[in-house]
């Protein structure tokens, strides 16, 4: 499933790169993308427990998930 984050708090190239770098460290989600841009990561899993660690991680760096959207292939 593709899931897509809202996420409240990137307001620097810096805040997009240290949630890459950290977000790519939880295994088992594939085509991680973080846009300050859009300010939102959008990435794949399989299963549904990731999407919960990869919010926890973004909330334990500051930052703040606004909204979720999963979409299913």
């Amino acid at each position: 499933m593709q899931v897509i984050l809202k996420i409240d708090g990137m307001h620097c190239t810096g805040c997009q790169n240290r949630l890459q770098n950290s977000l790519e460290l939880i295994k088992d989600i594939q085509d991680l993308q973080v846009s300050l841009e859009e300010k939102q990561a959008t990435f794949t899993t399989s299963n549904e427990d990731n999407i919960n660690k990869v919010i926890q991680k973004i909330e334990d760096l500051g930052f703040t998930v606004t909204s979720i959207k999963k979409d299913s292939d």
